[in-house]
C-alpha cells in the first residue's frame, strides 16, 4: 500500500508529499476509516463509498482530492478492503496510467472540436430572424411601459384631486 502512495512522488508538488507523509503517519486511522466505510456499504467500493472516503479525509484536513492523490488514495483503500476481505482484487480501483496521445491524434481531436463548435453557431438567416423577433419584443415592451405610465399618471391626477 505504501508503494502505491509513494509511486512517482518525486514528481509531485510539496503539498502532495506532505499529505502522503501525514497519511502514512496515520495509517491506522486510514485503515479504520476504510473498514468502517466498507462495513456500512451494501454495494462494495463504488463511487459513493469512494467519495465518502475522500470527503472524510478532506474534512480532517488532508488535501487528497487532487489528480495525483485521489487515485492513489482510492487504490490504497481498495487494497485495504481486499486485505480485510470486503473486496475481491478485481474490485480494487486502479491508478490510471498516463494518457498518451500522438500529435496526429491531437490534430484530429482539435479538428473535430472545431467542427462541433461551428455546428452550434447560428446561420446568418437565424441571426436576422432572432434580431427581428428581439426588435418586435422590445417594441411591444416599450408600448406596454408607455401604457402603464399613462395609467399611473391618471391615477396620480385622480389622487391629487381627491386630496385637494
Amino acid at each position: 500500500m505504501l508503494r502505491i502512495l509513494h509511486r512517482g512522488s518525486v514528481h509531485m508538488d510539496e503539498r502532495e508529499k506532505v499529505t502522503i507523509d501525514r497519511l502514512e503517519r496515520n495509517l491506522a486511522a486510514f485503515e479504520e476509516l476504510v473498514q468502517t466505510v466498507l462495513e456500512s456499504s451494501e454495494h462494495g467500493f463504488e463511487e459513493a463509498e469512494q467519495a465518502l472516503v475522500i470527503r472524510f479525509l478532506e474534512s480532517k484536513g488532508y488535501e487528497v482530492n487532487t489528480t495525483n492523490l485521489r487515485p492513489r488514495i482510492l487504490a490504497c483503500a481498495g487494497v485495504l478492503g481486499a486485505e480485510l476481505g470486503y473486496l475481491s482484487p478485481a474490485d480494487i480501483p486502479r491508478i490510471a496510467p498516463g494518457v498518451l496521445v500522438s500529435e496526429t491524434e491531437v490534430d484530429a481531436i482539435v479538428t473535430e472540436l472545431r467542427a462541433l463548435a461551428s455546428s452550434f453557431k447560428p446561420t446568418p438567416d437565424e441571426t436576422v430572424e432572432e434580431e427581428t423577433v428581439m426588435t418586435e419584443s422590445v417594441l411591444d415592451a416599450s408600448k406596454n411601459v408607455n401604457r402603464v405610465r399613462g395609467e399611473i399618471d391618471r391615477i396620480d391626477d385622480l389622487l391629487n384631486r381627491l386630496r385637494g
